[in-house]
């Protein structure tokens, strides 16, 4: 014979202890490491040097805030939405984004963002790549800029033309004076 449950308050039939709250296991883990990230990235003296302005600190609670816009929050959320993509997410069989490359892709992106924040930003394209790599995108008239970031490297390809030759240029993302380059190179 089914049962059925009564409820006292407001017909809820649902416990308070039963319903889900906050984040998951994974996503504090994430959070945790995206965090950390940022913490070794504003470590840097050079990050601290060139960018102390868009760092603060909260001095009720002495912890870090970011400063940051809508639109970087955005690029953000995109990244972190590559968590919920699986094996074969472009109908090939191509592995879903890897972790590893998603953290890495927080801290980059985190890293060129706080570089060029007085300098307008445009929000990328963010999408994944066929080796679980993220690959982030921005066009501006005929010039093209992709990066592509793996778990351990960070590697671009400038396009200003169709010519393979003479209209492009690749090379390491890693470095910040290779980041202003980029930036400065796209907004011009």
């Amino acid at each position: 014979m089914p049962q059925t449950i009564e409820s006292r308050h407001n017909n809820a039939f649902a416990s308070n202890s039963l319903i889900a709250r906050g984040v998951s296991a994974d996503s504090k883990e994430l959070l945790k490491k995206a965090q950390q990230s940022f913490d070794v990235f504003l470590g840097s003296s050079e990050v601290i040097r060139d960018y102390s302005l868009t760092f603060r600190r909260n001095t009720e609670t002495n912890s870090g805030e970011m400063i940051i816009s809508k639109a970087f929050n955005d690029t953000l959320v995109e990244i972190g939405n590559l968590l919920t993509w699986q094996d074969g997410w472009n109908g090939y069989d191509i592995p879903a984004p890897r972790l590893s490359a998603i953290m890495h892709a927080t801290s980059w992106i985190s890293k060129f963002y706080y570089l060029v924040t007085g300098l307008d930003w445009i929000s990328p394209n963010v999408t994944a790549g066929s080796q679980g790599e993220i690959v982030f995108e921005w066009w501006r008239g005929v010039k093209k800029l992709t990066v592509y970031i793996s778990n351990r490297n960070a590697e671009y390809v400038q396009v200003w033309g169709p010519d393979i030759n003479t209209d492009m240029n690749d090379g390491d993302a890693e470095p910040i004076e290779t980041c202003r380059m980029l930036w400065v190179w796209l907004r011009t």
